[in-house]
């Protein structure tokens, strides 16, 4: 689970907001958005007992399933509620999650925001423009003459595809030479893998400040690299329906405008700085990454099995972990820089993930290559996160939501 998430919940629970145990709920729960994010905050009520009646979804091809044992409603259907009720939201949408939802009638003291989860997209609402220009000014003293290339959303494969196609981006308009700006340092660690050795990394909170301002002065300076520009009703995630993008070319179409003949930029390579004795062995490892971010989960068994298929025909197996994750049953846990990911995919020979970010900094990677989708819809569109989260070149392996 993400520690954010975690670290919400706790402090929403020590508020007296969320109850603790199904003993003291007294109050209907439904969440809001069929997400990753939305399956962590299901698990962890689960654990004290709480159960989710509902999650809302404006997607029609979702309404129906369900996430886990709950099922997925539209969010008209909330107004049917009676007695006491809370929507619980852990959406960098929600702002807009917000607004419908009082457009609904449903009262603004039931809408619960759990986590940070940004950037908002109503012109980034509620940003303290003071400190955003703050920022920006220093930003501009740190970085004199340089153009300001700023990524809001702390999401590793973002980051990966807006400075892979930003080279040509730049060069069609002239640009001056750039600095990333970034959440994190995740997306430092990805930056860097360009070659970018000045890299500026703010707090979630500081880089929503930013972006207010930059709405707000669309300065020239700088280029706000990000599929949900430019945050409202035109957002490009609202027209995949209308001309479907893959993810890999969402950079390239929707936010920068470049022509299909535009060419992604590939990270440099660097000699190997893994160990000779990582446990890697060359050609016959495994590496699993069975974690993402924005991706619902699939069931820990297709790990486990997959884990004893390959250590049955003599590969080594490992699992790619960080922080308090926890490597699948019968492999090795490894921790690998981001900057070393590419190489040690290379090292090992076989790459397996959920898809996430992570494939993104391999994609480039000369080994096999799996990634392993959900059978679940992207957002709020008709297609599927395998098609919409496709890479070329690898194979693809579909699985129901766990």
């Amino acid at each position: 689970m993400s520690p954010d998430l975690s670290d919400a919940i706790d402090a929403l629970q020590d508020s007296g907001i969320l109850p603790r145990s199904d003993a003291s709920q007294d109050t209907a729960l439904y969440a809001f958005g069929h997400t990753a994010a939305t399956e962590q905050l299901r698990r962890r009520l689960d654990r004290d007992g709480i159960s989710l009646v509902a999650v809302l979804d404006n997607n029609p091809l979702k309404q129906g399933g369900s996430l886990g044992s709950v099922p997925i409603i539209a969010p008209e259907a909330i107004v049917e509620q009676s007695g006491p009720s809370l929507v619980l939201i852990a959406s960098r949408f929600f702002a807009e999650m917000r607004r419908q939802l009082l457009d609904l009638g449903y009262a603004d003291e039931r809408i619960v925001r759990v986590g940070d989860f940004s950037i908002a997209t109503d012109t980034a609402a509620g940003g303290n423009l003071d400190r955003g220009n703050q920022l920006l000014h220093r930003l501009r003293l740190a970085h004199p003459g340089r153009h300001l290339v700023v990524c809001p959303f702390g999401a590793l494969g973002d980051v990966y595809w807006a400075l892979a196609y930003f080279p040509a981006f730049a060069a069609a308009r002239e640009l001056a030479p750039a600095v990333p700006v970034v959440v994190g340092a995740g997306c430092r660690e990805v930056a860097e893998l360009f070659g970018y050795e000045d890299v500026d990394s703010l707090a979630q909170d500081e880089m929503d400040d930013l972006v207010a301002a930059m709405v707000s002065a669309r300065p020239s300076d700088a280029t706000i690299a990000h599929h949900d520009r430019p945050y409202g009703a035109t957002a490009p995630v609202r027209v995949l329906d209308e001309r479907f993008v893959a993810f890999t070319d969402v950079y390239r179409d929707l936010v920068y405008a470049l022509s299909d003949r535009a060419v992604p930029q590939t990270p440099g390579r660097h000699p190997s700085r893994l160990p000779p004795s990582d446990g890697l062995v060359p050609g016959r490892t495994v590496l699993l990454a069975p974690y993402a971010k924005s991706v619902l989960p699939v069931s820990p068994s297709f790990w486990e099995q997959t884990a004893e298929a390959y250590a049955s025909q003599g590969y080594a197996v490992a699992t790619l972990v960080h922080g308090d994750e926890e490597a699948v049953a019968g492999t090795v846990a490894l921790e690998v820089p981001i900057a070393d990911l590419l190489d040690a995919a290379e090292r090992a020979g076989t790459f397996i993930a959920l898809r996430s970010g992570l494939c993104d900094v391999v994609h480039a990677a000369r080994a096999r290559k799996v990634h392993v989708s959900p059978d679940a819809y992207y957002s709020t569109t008709r297609y599927k996160v395998a098609d919409f989260f496709a890479l070329p070149g690898w194979e693809s392996v579909v699985l129901p939501v766990l």
